[in-house]
C-alpha cells in the first residue's frame, strides 16, 4: 500500500500548487494542478487496495477516474469466483434484474457510461451550478456527518452482533475489529460523495487545452477570473482538503484492520 500514501502526497503537493497558481491569478495553470490532484486522489482511493498495481492506475484507470469503480467490481469478481469456485451469475447476479444470467453484462454497461461520463458536453458545469453549495454544506456541517455516523454505527452493529454469535469467546478481537471497521467506513462513506463531485467537475477533458495553443484556441484565455469554475475555486478546494484528510484517514484504518486480520 506505498502506492496509496505516494499518489495521496502527490495530491497534496498538485493542489498545494493549485492554491499558489490561483493566488498568482494564474488561473488555467492553476485549474490544470487542480485537476491532477483530483486524480491522484482517485488513484489513491483505488490503490488502497492490493490488486490495484501501478500498471492497472497507468493502463487501465488512467486520466478516466471512474474507471476505478470498474475495475474494482471486475476484480471482486475474479476473486469472488477463485476463491469460491462458484460462477458469480449463480450469486451475485440475482440483484440485476433485466440480465440476472450475466453479471458481467452489467458491468459492461457501467463501464461504458463510466467511459462517456466525462465526455458529456455541460456535465462538468451542470454538476458544479448544482452541487456545490450541497457539497460545501454537507462537509461543513457537523450534523450531517454525525448523521453519517449514526447510520455507520448501526450498520456496524449489526455486523458485530452476527460475529459475536457465530464466533463465541472472540469478544475483545470482535470489539476491536468492529471499532476499526466504524471509523474505515465512517471515513469512506465521507470521503466518495464529494470525490465523486470532484471527478465530475473536472475531468480530463477540462485541461486537455491548458497545455498547448491551437487552431481554435489559447490556453490563456480558456479561463479566465469569470469562468465558473474559476470563481468556485476556493470552495473546490476545501472540498479536496477535506477528502485528502478522509483519504488519510481512510488509509489508516485500512492498515488498522490489516494489522489485526486473522485474529478473529
Amino acid at each position: 500500500m506505498k502506492n496509496t500514501e505516494i499518489f495521496l502526497e502527490i495530491a497534496k503537493t498538485d493542489l498545494k500548487a493549485a492554491k499558489c497558481l490561483y493566488e498568482a491569478r494564474l488561473y488555467p495553470q492553476a485549474i490544470f494542478f487542480l485537476q491532477q490532484s483530483v486524480e491522484k486522489m482517485m488513484k489513491a482511493f483505488g490503490s488502497i487496495d492490493s490488486d490495484f498495481s501501478l500498471d492497472i492506475l497507468k493502463n487501465k484507470v488512467g486520466h478516466k477516474p471512474f474507471m476505478v469503480f470498474v475495475v474494482s467490481i471486475k476484480q471482486f469478481v475474479k476473486t469472488f469466483e477463485e476463491k469460491s469456485g462458484v460462477s458469480t451469475s449463480d450469486t451475485i447476479s440475482g440483484v440485476f434484474q433485466q440480465n440476472p444470467n450475466d453479471f458481467m453484462v452489467q458491468v459492461k454497461r457501467y463501464e461504458k457510461l463510466y467511459l462517456r461520463v466525462g465526455k458529456i458536453k455541460g456535465l462538468s458545469t451542470f454538476v458544479l451550478r448544482t452541487y456545490l453549495k450541497k457539497i460545501v454544506n454537507q462537509i461543513r456541517n457537523p450534523q450531517f456527518l454525525s448523521k453519517s455516523d449514526h447510520e455507520t454505527e448501526a450498520f456496524i452493529s449489526s455486523i458485530e452482533k452476527f460475529l459475536k454469535q457465530k464466533f463465541v469467546g472472540y469478544s475483545n478481537q470482535i470489539d476491536t475489529m468492529c471499532s476499526t471497521l466504524n471509523k474505515y467506513l465512517h471515513n469512506i462513506a465521507n470521503a466518495l460523495g464529494p470525490l465523486t463531485f470532484l471527478i465530475l467537475i473536472l475531468p480530463a477533458s477540462c485541461v486537455q487545452d491548458t497545455r498547448y495553443p491551437t487552431e481554435t484556441s489559447n490556453p490563456l484565455d480558456l479561463y479566465k477570473f469569470d469562468h465558473s469554475l474559476v470563481k468556485s475555486f476556493g470552495e473546490v478546494t476545501e472540498i479536496c482538503d477535506f477528502v485528502i484528510g478522509r483519504l488519510g484517514d481512510f488509509f489508516t484504518m485500512y492498515k488498522e484492520i490489516d494489522n489485526i486480520e486473522g485474529q478473529v
